[in-house]
């Protein structure tokens, strides 16, 4: 047809056998009576273009791959918190499809106890702090349930490649989980060492308690009943002097 052009790219080989890509324009050409007289093709080879594109492709795939099939969620936000990008593991790790958090403002899937630290958290980044030190957080699912979440982030806002705050995430709930368990037995561990302690503390007491009642009380009614026998018969005093401060040094010596 008049006016009409097919481009398209083809394969072809060189008489050494080399392969070459090369895109071709093909047009119609008429005379002025309006007849159909030939073909004009016009080709360009874009062998190393498509090198390019080939390893490009690959290398797309390849991190597409990093991406989707990593347990980590990587995650690009605005500097208000709002989901640019999102990878498409969150249906596996949140159940989200990642289209339907993209405009979303990630504060809100963050209990109202944590946004005010985890909203410091990105002003830091904001100042071109990057957070190496993983942050945790509980973050909500998509069937209501609460996950635990350790963050990295970074400012990435004049990249032009990313745009946006660069956010690394990975599930540790079960980690969350044990450490919580581990504190718990702790402090049962701990209670029941401070009971044993007391126990141990009040038997020494009642050991003690007994030694007095049984032993130190004992002498020192003997030495009571010593001195008023002394008072009561002249004859007897030295003697039951003699015995009473015998007794009070044997209970200073028990009670040391």
């Amino acid at each position: 047809q008049k006016e009409q052009s097919i481009a398209s790219e083809i394969l072809f080989y060189s008489n050494s056998g080399k392969q070459h890509w090369i895109e071709w324009q093909v047009q119609a050409m008429y005379n002025d009576e309006g007849d159909f007289v030939q073909f004009l093709g016009i080709g360009k080879d874009i062998s190393e273009r498509k090198k390019i594109d080939a390893q490009l492709a690959l290398s797309e795939e390849k991190f597409k791959t990093l991406v989707q099939n990593g347990s980590d969620l990587i995650v690009i936000i605005d500097a208000n918190g709002n989901f640019k990008y999102i990878s498409e593991n969150v249906k596996e790790l949140l159940n989200y499809d990642s289209e339907s958090l993209i405009g979303k403002n990630a504060f809100d899937l963050i209990p109202v106890e944590e946004r005010e630290f985890m909203f410091s958290e990105l002003q830091r980044i904001l100042s071109d702090e990057s957070l190496t030190k993983g942050v945790q957080h509980r973050f909500l699912k998509a069937d209501g349930s609460w996950i635990w979440l350790e963050t990295k982030g970074s400012n990435h806002l004049q990249n032009k490649a990313i745009e946006g705050i660069l956010i690394n995430a990975r599930d540790v709930t079960d980690r969350v989980n044990l450490q919580t368990k581990l504190d718990i037995e702790l402090c049962n561990r701990q209670k029941e060492l401070t009971t044993a302690v007391i126990n141990a503390q009040e038997q020494e007491r009642s050991q003690l308690g007994l030694e007095l009642h049984d032993n130190v009380n004992q002498v020192l009614t003997t030495t009571k009943l010593y001195l008023e026998l002394a008072q009561l018969r002249e004859e007897m005093k030295d003697e039951m002097i003699q015995k009473s401060v015998g007794n009070i040094v044997y209970v200073i010596n028990e009670i040391r």
